[in-house]
């Protein structure tokens, strides 16, 4: 399971690497309550009250991190399933532009429209605003939170849609897959390389004085873009191993003590 993908023929058939319906299902509940999880720690900061979100003082990490590093480990598992089951790059590629933008253009266009209601402008300043312009960018992953004056009273004043700002780091995995599938080397041994890599990273930053913070892929750091693309590349090797994962109880339990006394140790990741 760890070799590299046959450089001839790169694609296998659709019979093969196939998840099982009753594992998709699993995802898809996992996925679900990921977003539960993201509204459930979102709710905290926007009612002014961060350091009780119960996640970040039992675990030392917000729900939402760790809703958002589900959200990505899930991510490279199916992504690489789908380079996989692909008949080519171009059919790889097509469906990953399907699957991001078809739905950020109805968004993006939907909160402009809901903001023309939300705003005191009247309806010819809001559409000529340079912030209503730019927000159109985000359709093109260019990535820009605000509205002209719509929530300006919010605890986060104008912020529309944060969550879009992980679409960039998306985009640019589903891209590496890609890369890493035309070359030869979309396998366990290089996907599990790139998470310890990028883990390495990590530390680098935040524990050496580098600078910073930089940004990058929109308005991603590249620390946590970092962290994101480990745990992509740890699901896709969870992916080429998927034969040999053991579904167990116990050791869930094991993994979720483990987190719950890493609380405790000094932050590097």
């Amino acid at each position: 399971m760890g070799e590299c993908l046959p450089q001839s023929p790169p694609y296998r058939s659709h019979s093969m690497s196939t998840p099982s319906p009753a594992r998709n299902r699993n995802l898809d509940l996992i996925r679900l309550i990921a977003a539960i999880l993201v509204m459930f720690s979102h709710s905290y900061p926007l009612a002014g009250r961060a350091i009780e979100e119960p996640f970040l003082w039992t675990f030392g990490h917000t729900g939402g991190d760790i809703a958002l590093c589900t959200f990505f480990v899930i991510s490279g598992y199916l992504i690489s399933a789908s380079y996989i089951r692909s008949r080519s790059a171009l059919d790889y590629a097509w469906k990953r532009c399907l699957r991001i933008f078809p739905a950020l253009f109805f968004a993006v266009l939907f909160s402009i429209v809901l903001g023309a209601f939300l705003t005191p402008l009247d309806l010819r300043d809001y559409i000529a605003h340079e912030q209503t312009r730019a927000y159109l960018g985000n359709i093109a992953l260019s990535i820009q939170y605000n509205l002209p004056l719509v929530f300006a009273e919010n605890l986060f004043p104008h912020a529309v849609n944060g969550s879009l700002w992980t679409l960039p780091v998306e985009v640019f995995m589903y891209a590496m897959v890609l890369v890493m599938g035309l070359a030869g080397i979309l396998s366990a041994t290089f996907s599990a390389l790139a998470a310890g890599l990028c883990i390495l990273v990590v530390f680098a930053l935040r524990n050496f004085d580098l600078g910073g913070p930089y940004i990058v892929l929109g308005a991603a750091e590249l620390s946590v873009a970092l962290r994101l693309a480990a745990c992509f590349f740890i699901g896709a090797t969870l992916y080429f191993h998927k034969d040999r994962i053991r579904y167990h109880g116990g050791i869930a339990l094991i993994f979720l003590a483990i987190i719950f006394l890493a609380k405790f140790t000094p932050p590097s990741l």
